[in-house]
């Protein structure tokens, strides 16, 4: 095998094991997607039985001081590597969704 081949060989196999790197990685991925679904899951149950308690004592389904609360605590646990700022943008989309599922008929 010339210098050339063997170079080609080099990087067709670095592809490969990047490949493989890749696809471990996409798997630890999809395993931690299911993880977040269930505990999404699991939080939006607890929202719900919140909303339930709500409507019996006519409470507001909004309560900016415990959205203020959940950023708060968000920040103070973050390690990275998402900055602030993401997180808050994430959480801003799931409390929404919380607050929906406790104005549903229950």
């Amino acid at each position: 095998m010339n210098d050339f081949n063997k170079e080609i060989k080099k990087d067709f196999d670095d592809v490969i094991i990047d490949n493989i790197d890749i696809e471990k990685i996409r798997t630890n991925i999809d395993d931690i997607d299911i993880k977040l679904l269930n505990l999404l899951n699991e939080r939006a149950y607890y929202a719900k039985e919140i909303g339930k308690i709500k409507k019996i004592n006519n409470y507001p389904i909004f309560e900016a001081k415990r959205e203020e609360i959940i950023a708060n605590n968000i920040i103070a646990n973050n390690k990275g590597p998402l900055s602030n700022e993401a997180l808050i943008r994430i959480y801003v989309n799931i409390i929404r969704e919380m607050r929906d599922i406790q104005k549903e008929k229950n």
